[in-house]
């Protein structure tokens, strides 16, 4: 939960004049790849829209994806309602 509330603080702070990154958008490697690790052990999806995050190369320490995450059958409605 303290993850949660710090990613709504950290997006909430964030400047809109900064059109690359969307409001929902974490840190790869020290926000979205935790939080995804564990929702897959629990049977649960984490994506960024795209595809699943654990598969995204890091090509930077502070890179940042959007991360969507959910049970299954929730994330899959989501997609569908993306593409």
């Amino acid at each position: 939960m303290r993850l949660t509330r710090f990613s709504a603080q950290d997006s909430a702070r964030r400047s809109p004049e900064n059109e690359t990154l969307t409001p929902f958008c974490t840190r790869l490697m020290y926000e979205a790849n935790p939080i995804a690790f564990l929702a897959e052990q629990a049977g649960g999806v984490a994506t960024n829209g795209v595809g699943r995050i654990m598969d995204i190369a890091p090509t930077g320490l502070h890179q940042r994806t959007p991360l969507l995450v959910g049970s299954r059958t929730e994330m899959d409605l989501l997609t569908s309602m993306l593409r």
